[in-house]
């Protein structure tokens, strides 16, 4: 039977273990996760407390075979911060979200009580997603209030088609009334959220596109999520790539320079044209 534990699942099985139990060893943390179909050996098991200890428990040992918790890591440098968070954002898109919440649970308890009100605001997004994922499968317009650059609010009608994770967060996409294409945003900065009386009208359609790497770029691109190899050679590589938001694919492109050429769609490529149209009259540029 395949082992659908992850890693990070393992360790907070193990820290949830050792929280109940004032002492414990080693032997009895291995037969409470055979308890759940989980087998390691005690050298990896050894490495998953080492994990815990870098994160700032600390533990006292008795006769070389008995444990107990002494510290819970109550001052986190910024560094363990940043890691919190983003293992949160992971947490939450996994299969089982009783580790999340447990998850928030420990950290709301251990992080220092400037990073509480960030954290706070994070953690939520959890509660945030199952509520947009109901409103996807009901097919009804939302009203969202999303805080941008400098703390500005800004208020969106969408029509919402999806939800998923990114490295640095989690999405909806949905269709721009106002700006009458696809667009995604991120869910962390979403305010407030309202299902409004009127049933979606527009149809959701990814965008697609192959787009050319070369050189350097060609050398060391790693395929994302939803792209296709369809080409290989020492000078080149063409990859069919499928999106949602036209903006942020173009912010991407733009990244690769002179190694990026997108060959087709066309009305992709027309679009393009048009954004760097606009940038260049942004910044008074001539093309």
């Amino acid at each position: 039977m395949k082992n659908k534990f992850s890693t990070s699942d393992k360790v907070f099985l193990i820290l949830k273990f050792i929280l109940k139990n004032e002492i414990f060893t080693l032997d009895k943390i291995l037969s409470k996760l055979e308890e759940e179909n989980i087998y390691i050996e005690k050298e990896t098991l050894n490495k998953y407390i080492r994990t815990l200890i870098k994160m700032g428990f600390l533990f006292e040992r008795h006769n070389n075979k008995t444990y107990r918790i002494t510290k819970l890591p109550f001052n986190l440098n910024i560094e363990q911060t940043d890691f919190l968070f983003e293992l949160l954002n992971i947490l939450e898109t996994a299969a089982n979200c009783n580790f999340s919440k447990t998850f928030q649970k420990m950290a709301l308890f251990v992080l220092p009580e400037k990073q509480k009100e960030m954290f706070s605001k994070i953690s939520r997004t959890d509660k945030t997603i199952q509520k947009i994922e109901k409103y996807i499968k009901e097919a009804q317009r939302l009203k969202i209030i999303i805080k941008c650059q400098e703390e500005k609010e800004v208020k969106k009608i969408i029509e919402p088609y999806d939800v998923y994770y990114k490295t640095n967060g989690n999405y909806i996409v949905g269709y721009d009334i106002e700006k009458k294409e696809i667009t995604e945003f991120p869910i962390k900065q979403i305010v407030s959220l309202k299902q409004m009386p009127i049933k979606n009208k527009h149809s959701y359609t990814k965008n697609e596109a192959i787009i050319k790497f070369s050189q350097k770029v060609a050398q060391s691109y790693v395929l994302k999520d939803e792209e296709i190899l369809m080409e290989k050679t020492p000078e080149y590589i063409i990859v069919k790539t499928f999106f949602a938001d036209k903006e942020s694919f173009y912010k991407r492109i733009l990244r690769y320079g002179d190694f990026c050429e997108i060959l087709s769609g066309e009305k992709i490529r027309e679009d393009f044209q048009s954004y760097l149209k606009d940038l260049y009259q942004m910044y008074d540029c001539k093309m």
